[in-house]
């Protein structure tokens, strides 16, 4: 199954890219309760840009969650990552920045959400969420 999501941002796609990534704890509703493994204990969220660079929530105490693994990153045009939520349960997330119109394109593709069983049912529904909030930080 895959969840594919659209949003489009007033942003050149460097910026877009920047927002999305480099500054993902600045806008993921990592506070909203169901955006987070770390729950109350959650401090921030990160997305390294490299390939083999991590997904990971880091928890007020110091400790650290790793989320997924960057499998592939073009900047400013491309990242795709893992996302874990168990042994078996690997999944691919993909986003594209594509210019268009006064701004960005941003087009998330995320495959694989069966494998989450009833978790990856809500992955539709939090997407869109998770977007708004990206949208609206830019």
């Amino acid at each position: 199954m895959v969840i594919s999501k659209k949003v489009h941002v007033n942003r050149t796609p460097e910026d877009a890219f920047r927002l999305f990534v480099d500054d993902m704890g600045k806008w993921w509703p990592l506070h909203a309760g169901r955006y987070s493994y770390g729950g109350d204990r959650a401090q921030d969220i990160f997305l390294e840009a490299h390939q083999g660079g991590r997904f990971y929530e880091r928890f007020k105490d110091g400790e650290e969650f790793v989320v997924g693994q960057v499998i592939e990153c073009d900047r400013p045009n491309h990242i795709v990552f893992t996302w874990n939520a168990g042994p078996e349960s690997a999944t691919e997330v993909d986003v594209r920045f594509v210019a268009g119109g006064q701004g960005t394109d941003v087009q998330l593709e995320h495959r694989g959400v069966e494998k989450m069983g009833e978790m990856g049912a809500s992955f539709d529904a939090g997407w869109d969420d998770v977007l708004g909030h990206y949208t609206r930080a830019a």
